[in-house]
């Protein structure tokens, strides 16, 4: 109980903070095994210790397994293998290993070009940890500029988990932090406490700690381009090329993050990153996978239509080639198969020019700009003429590169039958 204490609970002294739960594991006993006599026999087991530090908000023994961590985020992220087979060795390596009370639960940074999939690696992370996407406290570093603010990411993060001690904190791009808001961090990190703003000590040992960097993305750029990951019909193989690739370049990826942008002054000091288990790398999306994404983000915006309430509507999408149609039209290198058109152009015309710089946001982005619009514009024209909208709302491609090479802009159509 000692021991515990001195690690959850930093804003208390010692012993009174240690009478103190040992009182409540007592009378937690007492509840559980009274006799019929009115007498009881109690005994203070782990579990029972376990049992009262998890009501105060404090998790002893982490329930998360390495199978069910996998399972989650393995499940969400596509089209990075690599990521998510060095993310699994920390896992495991945290969750095999004897537990550090003095410091959080696990961290790791994620590095890759913007768009890749960091954000929602972190997001499916806390999902497994904490059994919610949301269980999360992020930090857009990018907000924390100057060195006075180095308090102000303190406080927040010390409120937030004040609030709820089992979360996530992510460290968004956390190049764009002043040095002083980063030697926070990296003191937050090593003591396994944040001071909140009423300057009480809070624990963060119940939380995994994830820090993002797009630093370095032109190594991850050409590391696609040499291994030809465009080309890949499996984005979710992992390629033992790939695994030797990484091996040889980390450290020009360690370097770049301490080298920084030129002229920004934007480098990480080294004695940071080496507060952090192990390196993440996450490398620009292959178009198939870009074509994976889209297909689920269209689908999603389907199934909201379809309970957007008053204005509830069906929409058809078109249906997926296979991949000899796909060789047929964008010949035999092509990686496309079982793909509807919509998303192979999306993954094909809209982003492919620049799938280096651009990620999955490009796509989220393309949905509201032009598939949304051309759907809701159909759908405000029969409603405005009192005319049904209970029919099928139907997609459709124009000006694709597989379509045409007249070279006008490509878009999306939606038809009402």
């Amino acid at each position: 109980i000692v021991s515990y204490t001195d690690s959850f609970i930093r804003n208390q002294a010692n012993p009174a903070k240690s009478l103190a739960i040992l009182d409540k594991c007592t009378g937690y006993c007492r509840r559980q095994y009274l006799n019929s006599d009115g007498t009881a026999d109690p005994e203070i087991t782990h579990e029972v210790i376990k049992k009262v530090f998890a009501a105060e908000g404090y998790a002893i023994d982490t329930t998360a397994t390495p199978e069910h961590v996998e399972k989650v985020v393995n499940s969400h992220v596509i089209g990075q293998p690599l990521a998510l087979h060095e993310l699994a060795e920390v896992v495991r390596s945290t969750l095999y290993s004897k537990r550090n009370f003095d410091r959080p639960l696990m961290s790791c940074f994620f590095v890759g070009s913007t768009g890749v999939g960091k954000t929602e690696t972190a997001k499916q992370l806390a999902k497994a940890f904490f059994g919610r996407r949301d269980a999360m406290i992020m930090i857009n570093c990018g907000d924390y500029v100057t060195k006075e603010s180095a308090i102000e990411a303190q406080h927040y993060i010390g409120d937030r988990v004040q609030i709820n001690k089992q979360q996530l904190i992510l460290l968004d791009e956390i190049e764009k932090a002043d040095i002083a808001v980063m030697d926070t961090f990296m003191r937050m990190i090593d003591d396994g406490i944040v001071r909140d703003s009423h300057n009480i000590d809070r624990s963060i040992n119940s939380t995994v700690v994830v820090a993002t960097s797009n630093l370095g993305a032109d190594i991850f750029a050409q590391l696609a381009e040499n291994l030809h990951i465009h080309e890949q019909k499996d984005p979710n193989h992992l390629d033992p090329r790939l695994s030797d690739a990484w091996w040889r370049q980390e450290q020009s990826v360690r370097k770049a993050l301490q080298n920084g942008d030129a002229g920004l002054n934007n480098g990480i000091k080294p004695e940071f990153l080496e507060r952090f288990s192990l390196f993440v790398p996450f490398l620009p999306l292959a178009k198939k996978t870009i074509a994976m994404i889209a297909h689920r983000q269209i689908q999603a915006f389907i199934d909201d239509m379809k309970d957007a309430g008053q204005y509830s509507i069906h929409i058809s999408a078109p249906e997926p080639f296979s991949h000899a149609k796909w060789q047929r039209l964008l010949g035999e290198k092509t990686q496309y198969g079982d793909d509807d058109p919509i998303s192979v152009m999306i993954a094909n015309d809209i982003i492919g020019p620049d799938a280096k710089t651009n990620g999955a946001r490009a796509i989220t982005r393309f949905i509201n700009q032009q598939i949304k619009p051309a759907v809701i514009d159909v759908l405000d024209y029969r409603v405005k003429h009192h005319l049904p909208y209970n029919g099928v709302f139907k997609l459709g491609v124009e000006n694709a590169d597989f379509q045409s090479n007249n070279r006008e802009r490509p878009r999306v159509t939606c038809t009402y039958e």
